[in-house]
């Protein structure tokens, strides 16, 4: 799944793990060498097009860009640069990278297919909405405008936060359920259990009469 860079301009990123021939070492080798490269792929949300960079040679550019260099200012959020080497490092761990932001199957003004459509164009949450572009509406379809001037009033009302309060409060009590089913069902067995064990001790004084 890609994952999406809280940025103005809306750019998800995915990662891949490709094999590139080391040109060098084929040279000092005299034979043909290859060794795996991660990429990051970039794209706006909502076009199909993704530019390939080197995932070192990006976080570098970054690096530089949230840092400054050669005098020049800063001009990437620091938050951003420091998600994105977590993104990375997470790839490299084989964790999984989740969006950053509400997401949109929890967002109650949406249908099951509109969260689907969504989720074909790579969006997966509130905050990818607000920053739909022109193409990311046009490709959404019908109401795709609408979506996004909702998801901007959303974010700025602050409502999310009672959202995600009451949807953790609906899996507390589910899994506070849950381990009462798993706690009435030990209880269950170890009584069975106890039920079927043979009695222990010197035979009752009738038995021992007759």
């Amino acid at each position: 799944m890609s994952v999406t860079l809280k940025q103005d301009n809306g750019q998800a990123i995915r990662f891949a793990k490709e094999a590139f021939e080391d040109r060098n070492e084929t040279i000092a080798q005299g034979r043909y060498i290859v060794r795996d490269v991660d990429i990051v792929y970039i794209k706006q949300i909502g076009e199909k097009d993704e530019t390939p960079k080197v995932a070192d040679e990006w976080i570098n550019q970054l690096r530089e860009q949230a840092y400054g260099s050669n005098g020049n200012p800063p001009s990437v959020p620091m938050d951003q640069f420091d998600r994105a080497v977590k993104l990375l490092e997470n790839f490299r761990k084989g964790f999984e990278n989740q969006p950053n932001g509400f997401p949109v199957r929890e967002w109650a003004v949406l249908t099951p297919s509109q969260v689907a459509n969504m989720n074909s164009m790579e969006t997966f949450t509130v905050e990818q909405v607000a920053g739909w572009n022109e193409n990311a509406m046009a490709r959404f379809g019908n109401g795709g405008r609408e979506l996004k001037a909702k998801a901007v009033l959303w974010l700025a009302s602050g409502d999310q936060k009672a959202e995600q309060i009451t949807a953790l409060e609906v899996e507390n009590k589910a899994l506070k359920a849950q381990l009462e089913r798993l706690a009435a069902d030990v209880a269950a067995i170890r009584s069975e259990a106890n039920e079927d064990r043979p009695q222990r001790g010197r035979p009752r004084k009738e038995a021992e009469a007759a």
